[in-house]
């Protein structure tokens, strides 16, 4: 893209707002911004809900398995540096000071330590897992133990057997 400072997007503005009737106006729009100019030739920096990149969906079942993200491990999206949460997207814009990347969780509308936090609990899941199937044995254990102490019980006393 050709460079684009403020004086020569002021002169392009001016000159093609200049042929367009009362009532009507031209606006220069890029990356999420849109500019114009005052009475005064002073560039305004504007922003509009309508100029937003549309952002598709992502989703797990996308591609074949063997290309999609999260084929590998959970780490292919959900780890502390993984360009899906955390990488920047280049803004094609020629005006140059308008920032030119973006982070991906921008799009999200959620915070970088958001994305941050929630992939720190896929580095402890593993254990968290284990955790979790060992006290499921457990429960499983206490579970039949009374049970089978209440079967007993149930014979002795339906056996008419009075011992303890």
């Amino acid at each position: 893209w050709p460079v684009i400072n403020d004086t020569t997007l002021i002169r392009g503005l001016k000159y093609m707002n200049a042929g367009t009737g009362k009532g009507s106006k031209i606006v220069f729009v890029s990356g999420e911004s849109y500019f114009d100019i005052d009475g005064n030739s002073n560039l305004i920096i504007s922003e509009h809900s309508q100029i937003k990149p549309y952002t598709w969906a992502f989703a797990h079942d996308v591609r074949p398995a063997s290309q999609s993200l999260g084929s590998l491990s959970c780490q292919d999206c959900h780890s502390w540096n993984s360009n899906f949460f955390f990488g920047k997207v280049n803004i094609e814009t020629p005006y140059s000071p308008v920032n030119t990347y973006k982070r991906m969780s921008d799009f999200e509308d959620v915070s970088n330590v958001y994305n941050k936090l929630f992939s720190l609990s896929f580095f402890f899941r593993p254990a968290l897992k284990i955790i979790i199937i060992i006290a499921a044995l457990i429960i499983t254990l206490v579970v039949f133990v009374f049970a089978g102490k209440g079967i007993l019980f149930i014979a002795k006393k339906s056996s008419g057997n009075s011992e303890n």
